[in-house]
């Protein structure tokens, strides 16, 4: 796997703030996840059982919030319990995630056609689109081959993508 990380830039400036809020309330989404995680280690240690106690009531209290970024959110939750396990440290309070990112899957974004450097994010209100900052080298693996799953991030004050 080939990973190249570039800049993504909002059609309209106003989509810069609703995609840095969604990241934001993803990352609560996440942390409230670790929590109910945490106090219930070993009764949701598989997704179902997470999902079952999760899922509903984070619904309810953020109904405006996109139900796969929810999905995304107790994925992310397992999945780090798992890499502190097989790491062998000691889980002694609920982990906290701290950066702004949010992984990507098919029900999240699209590739606009007909143009391969421009991304659409689903958001609360609606599509949005994003044009992806290339570079010959990108531009090349690009053309070979499409991505999957992509990681939108900050960094610098600036939107990324891998």
């Amino acid at each position: 796997m080939i990973t190249y990380n570039t800049e993504i830039i909002p059609t309209n400036p106003d989509d810069m703030k609703l995609i840095m809020s969604i990241m934001e309330e993803y990352r609560c989404v996440v942390n409230e996840a670790s929590q109910l995680q945490f106090s219930n280690l070993k009764d949701l240690s598989h997704l179902k059982g997470l999902h079952n106690a999760f899922y509903n009531s984070t619904r309810e209290t953020r109904p405006d919030f996109p139900s796969q970024m929810v999905i995304r959110a107790e994925m992310e939750c397992l999945a780090s319990y798992k890499s502190i396990k097989s790491n062998k440290h000691k889980i002694t309070k609920p982990f906290e995630k701290k950066n702004l990112s949010l992984r990507l899957d098919k029900r999240l974004y699209s590739l606009v056609k007909n143009e391969s450097a421009k991304i659409r994010l689903t958001t609360k209100e609606k599509k949005k689109e994003f044009q992806i900052k290339l570079y010959p080298k990108l531009e090349q693996l690009m053309n070979q081959s499409q991505f999957v799953d992509p990681l939108i991030y900050v960094k610098s004050g600036k939107l990324m993508i891998s």
